[in-house]
């Protein structure tokens, strides 16, 4: 897309993506980047409304596009995401108008999660396991 200031190339499928830009600043740009997801959605199936989507993939995060809202997703607070495939990542389902459900990773997710994260202070983490010493039958942490 062109304009006086400058011009900017989106990739939109799979995702919606900055390809290049010149001449144009980050306001500009996200107007843009609006207008090619007007465009995404007015080119998919007839009948068929986009209500979930990933929109960019980072080293650090997802961007997920869910019922005309935009959501960040950290590998901090969402480690099951980070180093999965762009499929399954991208293979995601809105269940119920409000259930968010990866079937590839078995990854369920309420919008109201990601909405309001302060209700939900529980986070996914890795634990290792404890191992147990034969002689003693006593529990040794993993060091």
């Amino acid at each position: 897309m062109t304009c006086e200031d400058g011009e900017a190339k989106f990739w939109i499928e799979p995702i919606i993506l900055l390809a290049v830009y010149h001449g144009l600043n980050t306001n500009k740009l996200n107007d843009i980047k609006k207008l090619s997801r007007s465009m995404k959605m007015k080119l998919s199936k007839p009948g068929k409304s986009i209500s979930v989507s990933v929109e960019n993939i980072t080293p650090f995060c997802i961007w997920l596009y869910v019922k005309e809202k935009e959501y960040f997703l950290s590998y901090k607070d969402y480690p099951y995401f980070k180093d999965q495939t762009l499929n399954s990542i991208q293979n995601v389902q809105l269940l119920h108008g409000y259930h968010l459900y990866w079937p590839y990773l078995d990854v369920d997710l309420e919008i109201d999660n990601l909405d309001r994260p302060e209700k939900y202070p529980l986070k996914s983490k890795i634990v290792k396991p404890h191992l147990t010493s034969h002689s003693t039958g006593r529990r040794v942490a993993a060091r």
